[in-house]
């Protein structure tokens, strides 16, 4: 038996996780290349 769904929800910024991963894959490149520094920088930006 299959799923049979009576409406969608439409992409909107909120749920739109192809922004998010992309995000997401930047800050642990980031973090993977510049190691504690680049977590510290994370951090400071995040946390104001």
């Amino acid at each position: 038996m299959s799923i049979s769904y009576l409406k969608r929800a439409a992409k909107t910024p909120v749920t739109d996780t192809a922004a998010a991963r992309k995000v997401a894959s930047d800050v642990l490149t980031a973090i993977q290349s510049g190691g504690e520094a680049a977590i510290r920088k994370y951090a400071a930006e995040l946390d104001n």
